[in-house]
């Protein structure tokens, strides 16, 4: 599975303490999966379903947010637009 993915949080990487929602979608399937703030363990489980996971600014932003607020690191393939497309 590839699954593009966004989060959104309470504040800028320093800051950062809530986790708000994340969205993804499975590019094979066009699967759309949404997560609230109480089911973020299930979000981090559907990451850690995919062979390769797609978000912009992914190694800038998204994967330190889940890591600091979780301690949880990607099983997939990390692939981040903002550095494909720099």
């Amino acid at each position: 599975m590839k699954l593009v993915f966004d989060i959104e949080a309470d504040n800028l990487l320093p800051k950062i303490s809530k986790f708000h929602c994340a969205g993804a979608i499975d590019i094979d399937t066009e699967e759309e999966y949404w997560f609230r703030p109480h089911q973020l363990k299930e979000f981090l489980d559907l990451l850690d379903q995919a062979e390769v996971i797609v978000a912009h600014n992914a190694m800038g932003y998204d994967i330190p947010a889940l890591y600091k607020l979780t301690g949880w690191k990607p099983k997939a393939s990390v692939q981040c637009t903002k550095v494909m497309y720099q």
